[in-house]
């Protein structure tokens, strides 16, 4: 992943949840990976959006939302990922 796109994703580096289970967001060789009950690697393909390029996810398009700067959660097909776990 060219370092421009690299310092777009670093925002979602890190644990999210789906629900209550844990996720992590993580860089594989230079490349944004999603890892735990749905692995996928992503590629950007505009601001705050990503195309699934394998896995469960391969395809999808993920979309950053934001409440101002802050980033409120991830919407990854019919998924919501959020920092802090939630109820189903």
């Amino acid at each position: 992943m060219p370092e421009a796109e690299l310092a777009q994703g670093e925002e979602l580096l890190g644990h999210w949840y789906w629900g209550n289970t844990p996720l992590t967001f993580s860089v594989v060789g230079g490349i944004l990976q999603l890892s735990g009950g749905m692995s996928c690697r992503f590629s950007p393909i505009g601001p705050d959006l990503y195309r699934g390029r394998d896995g469960y996810l391969a395809g999808e398009r993920l979309r950053v939302v934001r409440d101002g700067d802050t980033i409120s959660h991830l919407d990854v097909a019919t998924f919501i990922l959020t920092r802090t776990p939630y109820g189903r």
